[in-house]
């Protein structure tokens, strides 16, 4: 969970580096998110609610259609008032801003804080810390959800559940 008390510039100096590898550094399948594709392919009905922002799931060959994912993306950012239910693609933030990090102190300089690109205020990630969460892209993913759920009511269910914090709450 983000936090603002110690300061914008201390936290986005951590999140880029942070986002920058947990989010967008590797393109190479990873070994567990594969088996657990594997196994899924062998059921003709499955779905994923993961409370993980890093996408892996989609990453590694998981149908966007069939994946929920309520806290959200480091891939997508948003206005922290917020003045629209509109994200955007963070990796510009990412690529415009890493670079601007100061590696002795890990501070992102005052000028460089990303703002939003509709009223100028402060943004963050798409992803569920504060009460300013945007929603709005997580809809459909949710509809999707309960659309799976009621269509499996009558069947057995399987929930694996790797490692949840007592942050999550993706039927909240």
């Amino acid at each position: 969970m983000a936090n603002f008390s110690e300061g914008e510039n201390l936290l986005w100096g951590y999140y880029l580096q942070n986002v920058a590898e947990t989010r967008f550094d590797s393109s190479e399948p990873h070994p567990v998110y594969q088996t657990l594709r594997q196994i899924s392919d062998q059921f003709a009905e499955w779905f994923v609610v993961t409370t993980n922002v890093d996408s892996l799931f989609e990453r590694n060959g998981f149908d966007p259609q069939r994946v929920y994912s309520p806290q959200g993306d480091y891939g997508l950012g948003q206005c922290r008032k917020p003045c629209t239910p509109d994200t955007w693609p963070s990796k510009p933030w990412i690529d415009n801003l890493l670079p601007k990090v100061d590696r002795n102190t890990q501070l992102l300089a005052d000028q460089d804080l990303p703002r939003c690109p509709n009223c100028g205020g402060p943004t963050f990630f798409n992803v569920r810390c504060a009460h300013w969460f945007v929603e709005e892209p997580w809809k459909k993913g949710r509809r999707n959800w309960e659309h799976w759920l009621a269509h499996n009511r009558t069947n057995n269910i399987v929930s694996i559940d790797i490692g949840s914090g007592f942050n999550t709450h993706p039927c909240g």
